[in-house]
């Protein structure tokens, strides 16, 4: 056990790993993404993406109590977080060579800290800058990549299915 967690808190995270992250990324990462990206590239593949997961998403505005209670003014800021998340999460998988159990622990962990409870207030809004700021480093990495026809930094060095291997050097 871990010092200072809940005896339920392991088999929590597992559950929410399994169940939310797993769910999730094996359809948007491991599914969509990888099918899109090797269609139209990663930056493309992740604002698709962005899109079917955002309407994914869309009935949470019916179900949850704390998801009613935003107003019509909210879903341009929701939408540009799933944006964002799609973004982070398309370099994540592909960080991982592919790896969506890396995508569902970050989704997991960025639900916990933005999210749930226990991440109200300074933590929820500083988790979910940081998100928007690492999706906006990654796309204009990708925007200067692609000006110098280089890789984009979204693939993480894996290969794109259907081109040739990503060297270091060009």
């Amino acid at each position: 056990m871990i010092s200072g967690l809940p005896s339920a808190a392991l088999p929590m995270l597992l559950g929410l790993v399994v169940l939310n992250g797993l769910g999730e990324e094996g359809g948007w990462r491991g599914f969509a993404q990888e099918q899109l990206q090797a269609r139209h590239g990663p930056v493309r593949a992740a604002l698709l993406t962005a899109v079917g997961w955002a309407v994914w998403h869309a009935p949470l505005f019916v179900i949850l109590a704390t998801f009613r209670g935003f107003r019509p003014a909210v879903l341009p800021g929701f939408f540009l977080g799933m944006v964002a998340g799609a973004v982070v999460l398309a370099f994540v998988y592909n960080a991982a060579g592919g790896g969506v159990a890396a995508a569902a622990c970050w989704h997991v962990a960025y639900n916990l800290s933005s999210a749930s409870a226990a991440a109200s207030g300074t933590v929820a809004a500083v988790s979910t800058a940081v998100v928007l700021l690492w999706a906006v480093v990654l796309l204009v990495m990708a925007w200067r990549a692609a000006r110098r026809g280089a890789p984009s930094p979204l693939l993480a060095g894996r290969r794109r299915a259907g081109s040739e291997p990503l060297t270091l050097v060009s």
